[in-house]
């Protein structure tokens, strides 16, 4: 299985859990790739750091939206 790379400006250490609000990649996650809960991706920062993470779950609140990832 192929994974899907993603590049943002953001910070995360390994294994911590990583709450992701950027929308776009929000919408790319769950809408365009159907990426569920299990599934895996991977994340890097633009500074050769890349992590591979674990949707644990996407939340939707009234106005925002996120996805909680393991990296």
């Amino acid at each position: 299985m192929r994974l899907q790379r993603f590049i943002r400006d953001i910070d995360f250490k390994k294994g911590e859990i990583l709450k992701i609000t950027d929308q776009e990649l929000f919408n790319q996650l769950k809408k365009v790739f159907r990426l569920e809960a299990g599934d895996r991706f991977v994340l890097a920062d633009g500074k050769l750091n890349e992590a591979i993470c674990k949707i644990e779950k996407y939340e939707k609140h009234l106005h925002d939206k996120a996805v909680q990832v393991r990296g």
